[in-house]
């Protein structure tokens, strides 16, 4: 949550016709998490969010999806942070040692990647 950090951010791409054409890419790299995702969101407005005026009342329509949208930059962000175990525990249906064993395996695999020690252990997947 540091407004200067190592986190190495996210890419938008916007496509053309194919993949090939790139309309338009934008990159947030090395600022907070929040200020990724509310830039996300920015860009996401911009290019999937318009306007229709019908007589007197404006209706806004989305090409896409925000909620999706926001699901999927969460969880694309989940994926490359560093997570405390605290964070780990309540999606796996073990105890907290068991989970802790089981990351030390996963780590020993190679699998993921493990910083700190103690309480301030913290894991990511490589």
């Amino acid at each position: 949550m540091a407004d200067k950090n190592h986190f190495s951010g996210i890419d938008i791409v916007k496509f053309g016709e194919n993949i090939s054409i790139i309309q338009k890419r934008v990159t947030f790299e090395n600022v907070s998490v929040l200020e990724v995702y509310e830039r996300a969101l920015i860009v996401f407005r911009d290019y999937y969010q318009y306007e229709i005026i019908q007589g007197a009342d404006r209706k806004m329509m989305e090409k896409i999806s925000e909620a999706a949208f926001r699901v999927a930059i969460y969880k694309s962000l989940s994926k490359t942070m560093l997570k405390p175990i605290s964070e780990i525990a309540p999606y796996v249906p073990f105890g907290k040692s068991k989970t802790t064993q089981l990351l030390k395996s996963m780590e020993e695999k190679g699998v993921i990647a493990v910083e700190g020690k103690g309480r301030g252990t913290k894991y990511i997947i490589k």
